[in-house]
């Protein structure tokens, strides 16, 4: 993080200043395939990553608001959406299940 925050002094930030010059969703998506082949496992997209990360964290118990907040979804209702194949059923009670939908105030 220190050689991250160096190359881009915090007065220096601005959303149109890119931290990592030439980086693009196609260069990552090829550097990607690239490792994924060199180490002989089946291709994941970049964003499969975020998915496997987001289900692990919901395998380990983080709450779903927890959740929502850390992956950035403005409402809990949005990750029981995307998320909702890889949680049981039964995991949240009918009350909870309609606490996480509520909007925050």
């Amino acid at each position: 993080m220190e050689e991250i925050a160096a190359t881009c002094p915090l007065e220096d930030r601005t959303a149109e200043r890119k931290v990592f010059i030439g980086y693009s969703r196609h260069a990552a998506r090829n550097a990607v395939a690239r490792a994924c082949l060199a180490a002989g496992v089946p291709h994941f997209h970049p964003h499969d990553l975020r998915h496997r990360k987001i289900s692990l964290w919901h395998q380990q118990g983080v709450p779903v608001k927890q959740l929502s907040e850390r992956v950035g979804h403005a409402r809990a209702s949005m990750t029981l959406d995307t998320y909702s194949h890889v949680m049981p059923l039964d995991e949240l009670s009918p009350e909870q299940f309609q606490e996480a939908l509520r909007e925050p105030c």
